[in-house]
């Protein structure tokens, strides 16, 4: 019973997770209430966060808590966490220097891209290989694939806090404006 419960239960468990990690990695003071924007394709997921939203809200410090299935289109300027069957969502304008975040994930890269590249000539020298214990040659490579996948999270992180930026470009040529041909790559 008590398995069944805790399972019942993860979906609220990983949202608290998320938020919180969201909120460590976006350097989110715990003062700060935040919104935040739940989507999730599971029926179940989104019926426990609402049946336990007065529990998540406060534990979370959120200002108000968004649940729904997911959507084509997702909040802009948010910081992201998939957890389970769930995209977590906490818009950031106004919360932090977007300009500032985004040198911070830069530098966060490039911390992460100079111990791949130390693991790697680790991995690549015939010596360390030898003589070290296979496990540990298992733990660098493990930790080579996991700084790779949090690079890919940081990039994304960086285009998803991109300033929305409208691009108008100036027009093909003199004449008539044929806005079914201009627009048909849009309207597909």
């Amino acid at each position: 019973a008590d398995a069944a419960a805790e399972n019942d239960m993860r979906p609220v468990i990983e949202a608290i997770e998320g938020i919180r990690t969201i909120r460590g990695e976006s350097e989110l003071s715990p003062a700060t209430k935040l919104d935040v924007y739940v989507q999730s394709s599971s029926a179940h997921t989104r019926e426990m966060l609402t049946r336990w939203r007065d529990y998540v809200v406060p534990l979370c410090r959120l200002a108000e808590l968004h649940v729904s299935d997911v959507k084509p289109s997702k909040p802009a300027q948010a910081a992201a966490e998939i957890r389970g069957d769930m995209e977590i969502y906490v818009p950031l304008a106004g919360l932090v220097d977007l300009a500032e975040e985004r040198e911070r994930l830069k530098k966060e890269i490039e911390k992460a891209q100079k111990g791949i590249s130390g693991m790697e000539g680790r991995l690549n020298n015939a010596n360390f290989v030898a003589r070290a214990p296979p496990e540990v040659g298992a733990k660098d490579r493990a930790r080579v694939e996991e700084l790779k996948a949090r690079i890919v999270k940081l990039n994304e992180n960086i285009m998803r806090i991109a300033s929305p930026e409208v691009h108008i470009a100036p027009p093909a040529n003199e004449g008539a404006v044929n806005l079914g041909e201009e627009l048909k790559d849009a309207l597909k």
